[in-house]
């Protein structure tokens, strides 16, 4: 019983970085898709921000665009992982209290999924797979 509950193979640092390398690549691959479409129509992005109240519209529309796009590949690439993540965590929360509100879950679970992605990605860091486990092994 204990095999199914805990497998030995699975407790190795490999499996770790695997399931690092997973969420990374899937975390950063759905905010690049996401933020892709706020920096091809700023207009319409700005439109919505301006509509649910927040504020500097004009400024936040392709910054969040940004934020996503370049996190989103610098997950995926395990770049400054930890940067990014924290940024995709704060973009994630303010679109669950701007843009979905706490009424109800059902309509914000996808964001607070990415924002817990984003946000156990921030604590752990990007694992060996990572580009920046390599610039750290560089400067050793």
């Amino acid at each position: 019983m204990k095999m199914l509950i805990n497998p030995p193979q699975l407790n190795k640092p490999w499996a770790t970085d695997k399931a690092l390398f997973l969420l990374r690549l899937v975390t950063g691959a759905i905010f690049l898709v996401h933020g892709l479409p706020k920096l091809q129509n700023v207009a319409m992005t700005t439109a919505f921000f301006t509509k649910i109240g927040i504020p500097m519209a004009g400024f936040f529309a392709p910054f969040v665009g940004v934020v996503e796009v370049v996190g989103g590949i610098a997950l995926i690439l395990g770049l400054l992982t930890r940067f990014w993540a924290a940024g995709l965590v704060i973009d994630m929360v303010v679109a669950i209290l701007a843009a979905k509100g706490l009424a109800s879950f059902k309509g914000y679970e996808f964001e607070l999924l990415l924002a817990v992605s984003s946000l156990a990605l921030f604590l752990q860091g990007g694992g060996r797979w990572a580009v920046d486990a390599m610039l750290l092994k560089k400067m050793k």
